[in-house]
């Protein structure tokens, strides 16, 4: 319920919402905070797929990158829980520690790992 809530204001607040459909059925999602953070930095709300379903984690995040991309982001700011399947996944898809940790979401996601995709805009 809580995640449902954040999407929708994400959603509200111009954000970027996009779900993955397979065979009809809602298998995954995203949501992109635009508005921007320390610096040129956009935020991934939200990033969530069904069991057995990481090719519809890599393709929405891509959809993400790219529209992070059109709005000048130099990259994605993202909280992710110390799991090590999240932690891995967003390893494979060039994530780093964030060099700059964003202070309000330090402080609202202490116990998360932040991490960052920088993009590149040309």
């Amino acid at each position: 319920e809580q995640r449902l809530l954040l999407v929708q204001d994400i959603h509200l607040h111009n954000g970027y919402v996009i779900g993955a459909l397979v065979e009809g059925e809602l298998v995954g999602m995203a949501a992109l905070d635009c508005q921007y953070i320390s610096g040129f930095r956009l935020r991934l709300a939200e990033l969530v797929v069904l069991d057995g379903q990481q090719h519809a984690a890599v393709n929405l995040l891509n959809h993400v990158k790219a529209h992070a991309r059109q709005l000048e982001a130099e990259g994605l700011y993202i909280c992710a829980t110390s799991s090590k399947e999240q932690i891995d996944f967003y390893l494979q898809q060039n994530a780093r520690l964030a060099k700059r940790l964003d202070g309000y979401l330090r402080q609202l996601y202490e116990a998360e790992i932040h991490l960052e995709i920088p993009l590149s805009v040309k």
